[in-house]
């Protein structure tokens, strides 16, 4: 008896969940409503005056001289990476030239020990006999 009190009806807890889940949509559209009344609303509106003349030449000054520097900053990074190129090359025509000396050394020696080798082979073979 006590068992069977403490058992909710099933029926009772499917429309409690369904209920809670009622409340929860309507609570997630309300926010929705709310957020959407608030957002800025993405329209372009074209102006009926047009810019003076002033200040249509103030912006071409303005745009001139920036248009200058920005010359003058693309001549001075081409110029330092050109010079940095430069260095490069140099260094890498430097290390050429050392792994080119050592692949010449390395063959020199690995002519002189096959010499050597050639040498040990025929005194073991003047013993031997």
């Amino acid at each position: 008896m006590i068992a069977a009190a403490n058992t909710p009806d099933p029926q009772f807890m499917f429309q409690f969940m369904l209920t809670l889940a009622f409340l929860a949509s309507v609570w997630s559209g309300i926010g929705v409503w709310r957020n959407g009344r608030r957002t800025q609303k993405r329209e372009v509106s074209f102006a009926e005056q047009f810019a003076s003349r002033e200040t249509v030449e103030r912006i071409e000054f303005s745009l001139g001289e920036s248009m200058k520097k920005d010359s003058a900053n693309r001549r001075e990074i081409y110029d330092r990476l050109r010079n940095d190129t430069e260095v490069l090359h140099e260094k890498i025509n430097g290390v050429d030239r050392k792994v080119g000396g050592l692949e010449t050394a390395t063959e020199l020696l690995s002519q002189r020990m096959i010499q050597m080798d050639q040498k040990l082979d025929r005194a073991i073979e003047r013993r031997s006999e």
